[in-house]
């Protein structure tokens, strides 16, 4: 990750590894966390199993760092797995060091929002992974029930086409989450603050990596004959979610995608391979809460 805020510096902090319900949510045969912890874990002193815990030696990292920072906290793992006591500890941390800013991470912001013990800190950006509809219309609205001050996405796996502008909010409600206003918004005044509601500060979207990567439908000629002319679904769905973004003034950044590069086909997360409409690294900056794209 580079540079997220002119005047930080950025940084990665693990201060939990693991997670128990990759299987369930189907993402568990593609985790590349899973496969860092198997291949280090015993190096780095931590355990090359993959059940969720707290790494004590890890925690206090950012206490040391005098300089602000952006700090990406716990991608080797999912926060919401962790006893609640342990999830404390780690935003103790947070709200103790004001000067980083931190993402966060969960796939199930539902299980995490019954273990906090209170608000995030205002130096936390709460953040969900989604992969298609059914994960958007389960998942952001647990999300933007989680007391935070912002709000993101990481649609990474991308794995089928997204309306982020249509989510299921319940009771026959639908949400336009990149900004807040649903289709009934007086259905949704019991659990939104406001009729308008939370919303969206930030998306970040990318295909999926590894052997057997799912882009998306061939044709069998491009099956049989692959080449820099193929198209994957996998483009469309990027394009699709980054122009829902630009309409409602929401940065969007292309995380990975796949690339036709030395004769073949393979995942880049290179901004200068991508489609040339596709080179987007749009970021939001100001740790108050303006976005300027």
């Amino acid at each position: 990750m580079d540079s997220f805020y002119h005047g930080y510096d950025t940084r990665h902090w693990n201060p939990l590894v693991g997670c128990d319900h990759g299987a369930e949510k189907g993402c568990l045969a593609h985790c590349w966390a899973a496969q860092c912890v198997a291949h280090w874990g015993d190096q780095w002193g931590i355990g090359s199993d993959f059940r969720p815990r707290l790494v004590r030696k890890w925690n206090e990292k950012p206490l040391h760092w005098r300089k602000p920072q952006i700090v990406a906290a716990g991608f080797m793992g999912d926060i919401a797995c962790l006893h609640g006591t342990e999830i404390t500890a780690i935003v103790h941390i947070i709200r103790t060091t004001p000067q980083h800013t931190y993402l966060l991470l969960t796939k199930d912001p539902e299980r995490l929002a019954g273990k906090l013990a209170g608000p995030l800190p205002p130096n936390a950006w709460m953040g969900a992974t989604v992969r298609n509809q059914e994960d958007a219309d389960r998942v952001i609205p647990a999300l933007l029930r989680i007391p935070a001050a912002h709000y993101w996405l990481s649609i990474e796996p991308l794995l089928g086409d997204m309306n982020l502008m249509n989510v299921e909010w319940g009771n026959g409600a639908r949400m336009n989450v990149m900004e807040g206003c649903g289709s009934d918004p007086r259905a949704m005044t019991q659990s939104l603050p406001n009729m308008f509601g939370p919303q969206l500060d930030w998306v970040v979207a990318g295909c999926e990596s590894g052997h057997g990567a799912r882009w998306g439908r061939l044709t069998m000629a491009e099956r049989a004959h692959p080449g820099p002319s193929t198209y994957h679904d996998v483009h469309g769905w990027l394009r699709s979610v980054r122009d829902q973004c630009a309409a409602a003034g929401v940065p969007f950044m292309t995380k990975q995608a796949p690339v036709w590069k030395g004769g073949k086909w393979a995942v880049s997360s290179t901004l200068a391979d991508f489609p040339p409409d596709l080179r987007i690294n749009q970021r939001p900056e100001g740790q108050k809460g303006e976005t300027h794209v």
